[in-house]
């Protein structure tokens, strides 16, 4: 499993930097089949620790400055869980704000976000936005 786990992170590292050099400035990153209630605790764990965390860690490195990487909550949830990651506060001025835009204006500030799900795009930022920060 660590080598189809390799293999899948370079390609998708590979697709991350394509897109930042053709200009994208955010990136949607979510895992729907590993989702907890598909694979179970412990299997979303070792799929967090073992690919997710890796993966971001170099995508992050690549993107940092000039993309932003907007994670499905369960994703970040699944980060928070295995303390790989925590939560930071990013100020924001004229909240409330439509989520995306909160995302845009908070790019140089937090490369990573994930609270919530970008296709909402009714949810409003009302007075905490925070960005996701690895460890």
């Amino acid at each position: 499993m660590q080598e189809v786990f390799e293999f899948l992170r370079q390609e998708i590292l590979r697709f991350t930097e394509a897109i930042v050099e053709a200009g994208a400035d955010f990136i949607s990153y979510a895992d729907s089949a590993g989702a907890l209630n598909i694979i179970g605790p412990q299997n979303m764990e070792e799929v967090t620790r073992s690919f997710t965390y890796p993966y971001l860690k170099e995508a992050l490195k690549k993107v940092e400055g000039k993309a932003q990487i907007s994670l499905c909550p369960k994703t970040s949830f699944a980060l928070l869980g295995t303390e790989l990651a925590k939560w930071e506060e990013i100020e924001l001025e004229n909240l409330p704000l439509p989520y995306l835009e909160a995302c845009i204006l908070a790019k140089d500030k937090a490369p990573i976000v994930g609270l919530m799900c970008v296709k909402n795009i009714n949810y409003q930022v009302k007075e905490t936005f925070k960005g996701l920060k690895l460890l």
